[in-house]
């Protein structure tokens, strides 16, 4: 549907951020890589419970998007 396709492009979108973080998180702790990704939703605008349905869904999202890839290999 439409907004699987809207969701998909915001999840692409903070691919790049998840990137980051998984850069960040081996040099640092937690907290830091937490608050983070809470400063790219404060940047976006973004309340802070859609932050935990958002982190809920894209992953959701990215084992699909797996599930699919590993299906077609």
């Amino acid at each position: 549907s439409g907004w699987f396709w809207c969701d998909l492009l915001v999840l692409l979108n903070y691919l790049l951020f998840m990137l980051l973080f998984l850069l960040i998180l081996p040099f640092s702790g937690s907290h830091i890589t937490f608050s983070f990704f809470l400063l790219m939703f404060k940047i976006k605008k973004i309340p802070f419970s859609s932050f935990l349905l958002y982190f809920l869904k894209s992953f959701i999202y990215f084992k699909i998007i797996v599930f699919v890839l590993v299906k077609r290999l």
